[in-house]
């Protein structure tokens, strides 16, 4: 099977994420909100029941309308019977019969009173509405809410890409300098395996960060209705700080018109309706009804008879088997629900506003403190570089006067600073600027050459020297970390194979005898001072000499 280098594969991973990225549409959040409001299933739920609520009003409003009903209807009778004779006549006669006739009727009725149901139930269904009103409001917010942060998660996925790029383009050229510096001799070969595992690890996170914003993206293109990805569209505008709010007012505010209180109120508006409609069972009803019809038949020619009747009907339910008792028993418990979900909807939006204005603060609170703290350390290490070089007016000239100003000016400055440090040694700047705590290093080809002899690295562990069997003095990298409990160190040099065998099997029980003959028999073999040879395995076919004809 044929293999494929791992640096094809790893580029090839690179590289999917951006060209299926490169294809996907931008979308900025205003528009991913308005087009996931059109097409998730919460929203679009909340606006059927609106929808309901408002036609379950006007059926209410009908009642107090007439009923009318229109009907009209035609027939042929025919019975059959025995022949008789006339008496008047004395002929002969059929017994059977026949009769046509057709009739047509109009209808009315009206409650004229239901025992205050009626007010009841327009009440209900007013609350009802207002409730799926304010539901429509929360699903849209709370649909608003999830897009937004999905598009703020799909922008930060992106910028931390761009930020695993940097990381690899880093530790290629880090990489590029160890190679360089072990070719001219400067440098080890475990630094550039280390620049090695740090590029590979770079790779690893960038393909990880690459998954992030596919999967962030995806589930930006599911919100608004799209297939695929979206790409979040940035804007200045989010990197804006919010000014202080004024929480007193939006405390009253949200008190008063958050959706979810809202809602919780007018359900149980409709529960206090709900039993009033329940006690309506006590009262008599009352019912106005008309009636005209117009009927007619075969036997007079047809001639339309009209006929007409008026009813006014009292019912009234004066036993019913305590079924009214029951229903305003459940009405009633229904409705200390609905006002204790009230109540709590209330603490509820309290709470998470106090929550919610508590981390608006902490976030402001840290934006001010990093904003504070990099500009003064950046204005404090400019203040202090100008008094270290001996040009304290500079840290006053207005085209260096903030970090701004001086990356507008950066090659004034750069050529400024480069024709003041010609004046001196780069170990005389770096010892004057050291003392004055500003930030700087020198750029040495031949530092790692010397790494292993700084004292303040051998005072700190950081590099050790071990004498080894084979080479003699072998420097090594320490332990880069300190713990003042459990501090740790790097007892020894590298293992040679074989080296400790005779130890290992002495404390497995083996006799002195019995290692000298495992040694002779080449099971396995370490003679300091001879260097370290294979070893042949008595295991191992040996080849036949090569023969010359």
């Amino acid at each position: 099977m044929r293999q494929v280098p791992l640096a094809v594969a790893v580029g090839t991973l690179l590289l999917a994420p951006g060209t299926a990225r490169a294809q996907a549409r931008s979308i900025t959040l205003a528009d991913a909100i308005r087009l996931s409001e059109r097409v998730q299933p919460g929203v679009v739920r909340a606006a059927g029941t609106v929808t309901t609520a408002a036609a379950q009003r006007r059926s209410v409003m009908g009642s107090y309308l007439p009923s009318v009903t229109a009907s009209s209807s035609a027939s042929d009778f025919y019975s059959e019977g025995p022949s008789r004779v006339d008496p008047v006549t004395g002929q002969v006669i059929s017994g059977s019969t026949t009769n046509r006739s057709v009739s047509t009727s109009l209808s009315a009725s009206m409650d004229l009173f239901t025992g205050f149901r009626r007010g009841a139930e327009s009440r209900a269904a007013k609350a009802g509405q207002t409730a799926a009103e304010a539901s429509l409001v929360d699903a849209r917010f709370q649909q608003a809410l999830a897009t937004t942060n999905q598009f703020f998660n799909a922008l930060a996925a992106a910028q931390l890409v761009k930020v695993r790029q940097a990381s690899v383009r880093r530790a290629e050229e880090q990489l590029k300098v160890s190679v360089n510096k072990l070719l001219a001799g400067s440098a080890t070969r475990s630094d550039t395996l280390r620049s090695r595992v740090t590029l590979g690890s770079a790779n690893l996170d960038l393909i990880q960060a690459g998954t992030a914003l596919a999967t962030a993206e995806a589930e930006l293109a599911r919100l608004v209705g799209e297939p695929g990805r979206l790409q979040a569209a940035d804007d200045s505008a989010f990197y804006q700080v919010v000014a202080p709010l004024d929480t007193v007012a939006i405390r009253t505010e949200a008190e008063a018109t958050s959706p979810l209180v809202r809602s919780t109120v007018a359900e149980a508006d409709a529960a206090r309706a709900g039993l009033s409609a329940a006690k309506s069972a006590y009262w008599p009803s009352l019912t106005l009804g008309g009636n005209t019809s117009w009927n007619a038949t075969g036997a007079n020619d047809y001639e339309l008879l009209n006929q007409r009747q008026l009813t006014l009907g009292l019912r009234w339910n004066l036993f019913d088997r305590f079924d009214r008792e029951l229903s305003i028993t459940q009405q009633s418990a229904d409705l200390d629900v609905a006002d204790a979900s009230a109540a709590d909807a209330r603490r509820e939006v309290a709470s998470q506003l106090t929550a919610a204005l508590a981390q608006l603060d902490a976030a402001r609170t840290q934006i001010d403190i990093t904003q504070t703290s990099v500009v003064a350390a950046t204005e404090e290490h400019w203040d202090r570089l100008c008094v270290a070089i001996g040009m304290p007016a500079l840290a006053a000239d207005a085209r260096f006067a903030s970090e701004a100003a001086r990356a507008a000016n950066d090659d004034a400055l750069s050529a400024l600073l480069a024709s003041k440090f010609r004046e001196a040694a780069a170990t005389d700047w770096f010892a004057r600027l050291d003392a004055a705590s500003v930030p700087c290093e020198i750029c040495d080809p031949g530092f790692a050459l010397g790494l292993h002899d700084d004292p303040e690295f051998r005072r700190r562990g950081w590099v050790v020297s071990h004498q080894h069997p084979f080479v003699g003095r072998l420097d090594q990298i320490g332990v880069a970390f300190d713990f003042s409990g459990t501090p740790a160190r790097v007892q020894a040099p590298p293992l040679i194979v074989g080296q400790h065998s005779r130890e290992l099997l002495a404390e497995l029980g083996y006799a002195n005898a019995e290692i000298d003959e495992l040694c002779a028999d080449c099971v396995l073999e370490w003679r300091p001072g001879e260097g370290h040879r294979r070893v042949r395995s008595p295991w191992e076919v040996a080849k036949p000499a090569a023969t010359t004809e």
